[in-house]
């Protein structure tokens, strides 16, 4: 047995590395990417000073929860290290979610842990969530974090803050079409914030627009009489029907902005690309297009396509041979094509390989492209789709039917 006096020396000693595991785990859980643990719901406790979390490890639903009253933290977890009243990295997930509300401070982490290292732990996970909001694509995007998303049958709605949440909706009565069930949800969201009695507050802004919900707004008498009654008389709200329309307008054209800023971030994959051996699709792209191109292998990887990018390439193997193994091995070569594909010799050499190799090829084009004479004459028996022509309706539905015939 060792001397318990050495148990400060051991703890201190191992408390970096811990503090190090804890916040990486946490991050991942968080950022819903751990291998082990899938995140189903992160709320602040109604009326406390805490956070609970909902699990799921296996199939089984577990439960962890931070809370602190004056200057007494105290946390609990379902998870065998939680039981034993050990600090897991789900408790140090309720921890960073409790610190990024400024409810906790650096110092009440029960590990030593540098500053540093957290900070970089916390960008890690803001890039995460930047990318997830771009790559997700919702159809409306408001300021809130609330994110519809219209899929023709039924539309999917997730929402952030405090009681963060998803559901899907499939009856949109009293409306006769999805988008008019969504113009209507829009206009509740957005005055929300406008307290009825008191008469303060700010409306939510529209950050993302893709099916014209203004303009459908715009068109309903019922849903601007709405809008009017409740900003009448507030300040710097709109007061009439024309007035409306240019508020509605006035902050779209953010996600541009961070569209720029994630330009300039790393590279953070949508998902781990495939490596087995079930059928693959290649995916042949320009990095200077990934904004354009993550989105649309996500929606691949959610239908349930195995899907191999350049993110899969074991550390410590030949960058040139893996590439080539691969391609020759899949089922359908995936091309993004655009000018900057176009003038890269990675994509070219792919393309070229693919053709060589006769593998069954299909093209996107993601933009009107000036391809070259030769380039030209080689790709225009190829099966593709001129993205930049289509809605994003038309465009996956032709997708998805044509990758299904050749997989």
């Amino acid at each position: 047995m060792m001397n318990e006096q050495y148990y400060p020396i051991i703890i201190e000693n191992m408390s970096p590395i811990l503090s190090k595991e804890i916040c990486q785990n946490a991050v991942s859980f968080l950022a819903n990417e751990h291998k082990l643990d899938k995140l189903i719901q992160l709320k602040r406790m109604p009326g406390k000073k805490g956070i609970f979390a909902k699990f799921n490890r296996k199939g089984t639903i577990l439960t962890a929860s931070m809370t602190k009253k004056k200057q007494e933290i105290t946390y609990e977890c379902d998870c065998s290290i939680g039981k034993s009243q050990g600090f897991c990295f789900h408790v140090g997930a309720c921890f960073i979610s409790l610190f990024r509300r400024n409810l906790v401070n650096l110092k009440e982490f029960p590990f030593i842990i540098s500053k540093t290292h957290f900070d970089a732990c916390m960008a890690a996970l803001q890039k995460v969530e930047a990318q997830k909001l771009y790559s997700s694509e919702p159809d409306i995007l408001i300021s809130n974090n609330y994110k519809i998303y219209d899929e023709s049958d039924f539309i999917r709605i997730e929402w952030g803050g405090e009681f963060a949440g998803k559901k899907k909706v499939s009856n949109f009565s009293p409306y006769s079409t999805s988008q008019e069930w969504i113009a209507s949800k829009v206009v509740d969201i957005l005055l929300k914030p406008i307290k009825k009695k008191q008469k303060v507050g700010q409306p939510y802004k529209i950050l993302v627009d893709r099916i014209n919900v203004i303009n459908k707004i715009s068109e309903s008498p019922k849903l601007l009489l709405k809008i009017i009654k409740k900003c009448a008389g507030l300040p710097d709200l709109p007061q009439n029907e024309e007035d409306i329309f240019l508020w509605l307008k006035s902050d779209l054209g953010n996600m541009a902005k961070l569209k720029s800023e994630l330009k300039k971030d790393v590279d953070i994959p949508p998902f781990e690309a495939y490596n087995g051996f079930e059928p693959y699709i290649f995916v042949s792209y320009a990095h200077a297009d990934k904004l354009e191109v993550y989105p649309i292998i996500e929606r691949l990887h959610r239908e349930g396509f195995k899907v191999w990018f350049d993110h899969g390439i074991p550390s410590g193997l030949d960058w040139a041979d893996y590439i080539a193994t691969r391609l020759m091995n899949c089922a359908i070569f995936l091309s993004f094509i655009s000018d900057n594909a176009i003038q890269s010799t990675n994509t070219i050499d792919e393309i070229e390989f693919a053709l060589n190799e006769n593998r069954p090829y299909f093209g996107i084009y993601l933009h009107e492209t000036n391809l070259s004479p030769g380039m030209k004459m080689r790709l225009r028996r190829i099966q593709g789709i001129q993205k930049y022509q289509l809605d994003e309706s038309e465009f996956y539905n032709k997708l998805l039917g044509s990758l299904k015939k050749l997989i």
